[in-house]
């Protein structure tokens, strides 16, 4: 007797199985079956095939505000935790939207949108899979084949079409006139015809005009003036054919035109939109005169007025620069060289300091050269003045105090090659700074000393801004360096011309500092703020607009 098994039976139970199996899928899917219903059939049939340890299949529902919820309708296998769950299917819609009869993974779940004999759409939830990679693909190739049978069978073509058609209606009819394009491509695809054409016909003016085919770039051609006159007229007479409707909104003139040139199927296709544009402008009405729509406006209105009362620091803001009332300005006082500078930047000097090393070795050699020609010019002199000519003593006299003229001329020169500081204070190098050896020209400006212990505010007040201020006003200095420094000042009177020079018109001012601090230093930039106090946010917007009238359109 031989050990090997009669492979008949093992063939014909394949066979078996197979068969059963095609049994199984046509029971899930056929219209009418007594007993289980389809979501305990449904879930029966892919445990069976994906050898998970619980199916659960839950129906998508979605509120107003487009909120998706899930009941579970049919469940197989071990018990699940329904919260844990309703995290699991909190999957982005995009993922299933995308490719219905797809499955994703989520959480180490197998997720797939399934339809259902009554048109609706649910989700299917597989529990964690084990196995491998291998039973985990198996899996997800057999629940991809259950989603599109659901979808080929209960979401055929012609139902998906009609809903597109619905979705687009649905947008034009809640404010979104662009989905005309949708719609009109999504007509001509239905009834398979040459083209459809859409329009909204509004206080008796077509809008948002569109025909198939124009989407994208091509939305700019131009459009046949035939098409246009075929939605004219048929808006105007209120046409109701099989290839020319206008949809009327309710209670109202305006509508939707909607025309096909040439159909070859669905003949009443532009009824049925017409029905949908009826049902969907009706529902938006009611959507707009609704309690909960009401109530939102009402909340958001009373967000705004509290918002509104809010008071906030207001007053008028003007720029601001530290300026000294005693400085000065250290120039060249001839043309030379600088050897050496004796300060940095932010030194602080006592008169008399050095300042500035020039090189005056040219005017030192000049000098030697000059001493030497009043030498020979003192000697011929002495010589003229013995030889008893006159002429030639004069000349000799002339030749001297020239000399002597130019011999003085060169050490008051010498007495420049250090420069010293005129007054106390601190020093500011500018564009001097590191240009040691270079060459300066006179009248050239080297660096400047400003007294730090008296200074002032300039202001630069804008045009807007002067009915703000009044004389003597008090207020706080904001340096720039340090936003949270704030320094009494006191603000002087402006002045009466306006200062053109700039691209804004300005009217100076001097604000007086009623304190020091060693941080401010000729230079330094910021705001004044001056008539600060809480105002409610609504007062601030309200004077800012009336002065901007009264400033535009009544002065």
């Amino acid at each position: 007797m031989s050990d090997t098994a009669d492979p008949k039976p093992q063939a014909q139970a394949q066979t078996r199985a197979t068969r059963d199996l095609n049994d199984a899928i046509e029971g899930v899917f056929a219209a009418e079956v007594g007993g289980a219903s389809f979501a305990v059939r449904l879930c029966e049939l892919v445990l069976a095939l994906t050898n998970a340890p619980s199916v659960s299949l839950w129906a998508v529902s979605r509120d107003e505000a487009e909120e998706a919820s899930f009941e579970m309708i049919g469940s197989q296998g071990k018990a699940q935790d329904p919260q844990a769950v309703q995290d699991i299917l909190a999957v982005p819609q995009e993922k299933l939207d995308g490719n219905r009869a797809a499955a994703v993974m989520e959480a180490g779940h197998l997720i797939a949108t399934i339809a259902q004999p009554d048109g609706s759409i649910a989700r299917l939830v597989l529990a964690p899979l084990g196995g491998g990679g291998a039973a985990l693909g198996l899996a997800y190739e057999r629940l991809s084949l259950v989603s599109q049978l659901s979808f080929s069978h209960f979401r055929n073509g012609e139902v998906m079409a009609q809903a597109t058609i619905r979705n687009a209606i649905d947008q034009i009819a809640g404010g979104q006139p662009e989905a005309t394009q949708a719609l009109a491509d999504a007509l001509a695809g239905s009834a398979n015809a040459d083209y459809a054409a859409v329009a909204e016909w509004q206080a008796g003016q077509l809008s948002n005009v569109a025909i198939s085919g124009q989407a994208g770039g091509a939305k700019r051609a131009q459009l046949p003036a035939q098409v246009r006159n075929h939605l004219t007229r048929t808006a105007r007479e209120a046409t109701t054919l099989p290839t020319r409707l206008f949809a009327a909104a309710p209670r109202s003139d305006n509508g939707l035109v909607m025309l096909l040139e040439r159909p070859r199927r669905a003949t009443d296709l532009l009824k049925l939109a017409g029905a949908f544009y009826g049902q969907a402008a009706h529902g938006s009405q009611r959507r707009r005169w609704n309690w909960k729509r009401i109530s939102k406006w009402a909340a958001a209105a009373v967000i705004v007025i509290c918002i509104g009362l809010v008071p906030i620091p207001d007053g008028a803001q003007v720029s601001a620069t530290v300026e000294p009332l005693e400085r000065r300005i250290i120039t060249a006082p001839l043309n030379t060289t600088l050897k050496k500078l004796e300060v940095e930047d932010g030194d602080v000097v006592a008169q008399g300091d050095p300042l500035v090393q020039l090189d005056v070795q040219d005017i030192e050699l000049e000098l030697i050269g000059l001493k030497a020609e009043r030498t020979t010019a003192v000697l011929e002199q002495e010589t003229a003045r013995a030889s008893n000519s006159a002429a030639t003593l004069r000349n000799a006299e002339l030749e001297v105090e020239r000399l002597s003229s130019r011999i003085a001329l060169s050490e008051y020169k010498l007495g420049f090659a250090t420069l010293r500081a005129p007054i106390s204070g601190v020093v500011v190098l500018g564009d001097l700074d590191g240009r040691s050896g270079a060459t300066v020209r006179s009248g050239q400006d080297l660096l400047e000393i400003s007294n730090p212990d008296a200074l002032y505010l300039e202001l630069l007040v804008r045009e807007a801004e002067i009915g703000k201020f009044s004389p003597n006003e008090r207020g706080f200095f904001r340096p720039d360096f340090d936003p949270s420094l704030r320094i009494p000042v006191e603000v002087g009177t402006l002045s009466p011309a306006l200062d053109l020079t700039g691209v804004v018109p300005v009217a100076r001012a001097k604000a007086t500092l009623a304190e020091t601090s060693r941080d401010l230093r000729p230079g330094v930039r910021g705001i004044v703020l001056v008539g600060e106090q809480d105002r409610a946010i609504w007062n601030v917007l309200y004077t800012a607009l009336r002065d901007w009238v009264l400033l535009r359109f009544w002065l």
